[in-house]
């Protein structure tokens, strides 16, 4: 399930207005999701994709979020490093990307 488009655009714009505006900024840190698929064998068990902003250290992450029976757990990767592997949720990211391009 594809999750990007212009919403992922004011959602980038907006991570990086605020970490502009220095300390006195809110310091939570921003996440997009831009991908869910489903694991199995039940329907609660899935994976989760989001790019995630740290104002306060100006990183954007992917952040792989898994549920599965009997465990759970995420993953921080850097951008590039995600990019690097092959699936679905990397094509959502780039297809998301290439659209708010497109919208700008």
């Amino acid at each position: 399930m594809n999750l990007g488009g212009s919403r992922c655009c004011r959602w980038l714009w907006y991570a990086w207005r605020m970490a502009d505006r220095g300390p006195e900024a809110d310091m939570t840190v921003i996440q997009h999701e831009f991908y869910r698929s489903w694991r199995g064998p039940t329907p609660a068990d899935e994976d989760v994709w989001s790019l995630v902003f740290d104002p306060k250290t100006r990183r954007l992450l992917v952040r792989h979020q898994w549920q599965a029976a009997g465990h759970s757990g995420f993953d921080d990767l850097d951008v590039t490093e995600f990019l690097h592997q092959t699936g679905s949720a990397q094509s959502a990211l780039i297809d998301g990307l290439f659209r708010m391009l497109a919208d700008v």
